[in-house]
């Protein structure tokens, strides 16, 4: 990997990753961890980042004006709504809506959404 030029960590023009990968090293009780035996080494270069990486602070869930115990982190709901393959004019159900993160994901990206959940409470909200 003959790369010429200055480098620069502050904004890179390419980013390149290491993982490696061990056995598990766990031993049976009472006896000491030891480490596990190397197994092989996976060496990447990003290409691209994800599309969705601007919009997590538009659905950051402490901006909500109602969330739950269940409701759903920006990240996962916008992979949930990906794997959905949300677009315009496809209708989606969502069986556990709860308090609509992922209903919300969803609809951003043109589907019509709807969903039952079983504690109407969760959907009805509070002071709407």
């Amino acid at each position: 990997m003959d790369f010429l030029g200055k480098i620069e960590m502050k904004n890179p023009e390419v980013t390149l990753t290491v993982f490696e990968e061990y056995e598990s090293g766990q031993a049976p009780d009472g006896e000491l961890h030891k480490d596990g035996e190397f197994t092989q080494v996976y060496f990447g270069r990003l290409v691209v980042h994800g599309t969705a990486c601007s919009l997590m602070g538009t659905f950051d869930i402490k901006k909500c004006q109602y969330f739950g115990n269940t409701s759903m982190e920006a990240e996962i709901s916008l992979l949930m709504a990906n794997q959905t393959l949300a677009s315009p004019g496809k209708l989606i159900y969502d069986p556990f809506i709860g308090t609509g993160s992922m209903a919300y994901t969803t609809a951003y990206f043109g589907a019509f959404v709807y969903g039952s959940d079983i504690n109407r409470r969760q959907m009805r909200g509070k002071g709407m």
